[in-house]
């Protein structure tokens, strides 16, 4: 499939979106991703995509809207990328091996509506972390916001455990 797009040019005339649609439904049964032993197939990506991108509409995020991501290898982040794209969103990912200082500043520059991170990876707490780098933060029931960070009014976790945190969605 691959080879024939390259030589036939197909790809460049169509999006990111369009081309994931496609595979997805050529490939339905296949396995798209291996993740702890546990096997995801095209169908079952792209069913999560969708949902992820419904879940990010009805926070209000549109074409254009920006989303950070704090990722790790988990599917979440996959479904999460490719659904930021569905949207027609900007994604902006973060480095997990960042600071306070850091990731202050970058939220600040790029002024996310929403910020995706993993709750704990290898023994660090990003929840803190998140919440520290942005010291103005104000959370409300479902929102959150920021004088110095005007857009943001949601933020998303992903939990291993299944934890739920205050001023966090649970994915």
């Amino acid at each position: 499939m691959l080879f024939e797009r390259i030589a036939n040019r197909s790809w460049s005339k169509q999006t990111i979106p369009e081309l994931f649609h496609e595979t997805c439904q050529l490939r339905k049964n296949k396995v798209a991703l291996v993740f702890q032993g546990q096997k995801i197939t095209f169908n079952e990506l792209n069913v999560n995509v969708q949902k992820a991108a419904s879940m990010l509409i009805g926070m209000g995020i549109k074409p254009g809207d920006r989303v950070t991501l704090l990722p790790t290898t988990r599917p979440e982040f996959i479904y999460l990328y490719l659904g930021i794209i569905h949207v027609g969103a900007v994604y902006n990912v973060l480095n997990l091996l960042w600071g306070e200082n850091e990731i202050r500043a970058i939220l600040e520059r790029n002024d996310p509506k929403v910020i995706v991170t993993i709750d704990e990876h290898k023994g660090k707490n990003f929840i803190e972390l998140i919440k520290n780098s942005i010291p103005e933060l104000s959370i409300h029931e479902n929102e959150v916001s920021s004088k110095n960070i005007p857009s943001l009014t949601h933020m998303i976790q992903v939990s291993e455990q299944g934890e739920n945190y205050i001023g966090f969605h649970a994915y």
